[in-house]
């Protein structure tokens, strides 16, 4: 019995949240709370094609390739049911 990918992923992230528990359990503690509150927003340009996230792979797809170009369009037959 092998393991796949996403098993593989499943137990490192397993076993980083373990590792990581006491430190936040600490942080949890030291903190007095002064009431400050923030919002924090991270952009990632580039980080996530959306638009490569969900290809079609029925006969839509030649509608997406028209729109995407020939460099960014993902061709049908290397996409994966």
């Amino acid at each position: 019995m092998g393991l796949d990918r996403r098993e593989v992923l499943k137990l490192v992230a397993g076993s980083s949240l373990v590792a990581l528990a006491p430190a936040f359990a600490r942080a949890q503690t030291v903190g007095g709370g002064s009431g400050y509150r923030a919002t924090v927003m991270l952009f990632l340009y580039g980080g996530n094609d959306a638009n490569n996230m969900i290809v079609p792979t029925d006969a839509r797809h030649a509608d997406y390739a028209r729109l995407r170009g020939d460099a960014l369009a993902i061709p049908q037959g290397s996409l994966t049911p």
